[in-house]
């Protein structure tokens, strides 16, 4: 998937991500949420990318993350 946003808690801090989990060609594609904690950082080739420990099925059949109120 790929992070989409990331949700800030009350103390300021990173709380979690919102993952854009897509399907075939795009077809049911969803957001869920998943702690910040899950996250971690894997060093990779030319940079480092951000993984965890869950698979692609385990993230499909998740809740979808229904919507959020941002500040303007």
């Amino acid at each position: 998937g790929t992070i989409k946003d990331i949700l800030i808690g009350p103390d300021g801090k990173m709380a979690g991500a919102i993952i854009n989990v897509g399907r075939y060609l795009g077809i049911g594609d969803k957001d869920v949420a998943v702690p910040f904690a899950a996250l971690q950082l894997e060093p990779r080739a030319g940079g480092r990318r951000i993984v965890m420990d869950a698979t692609k099925e385990a993230l499909q059949s998740a809740s979808a993350f229904e919507g959020y109120q941002t500040k303007r």
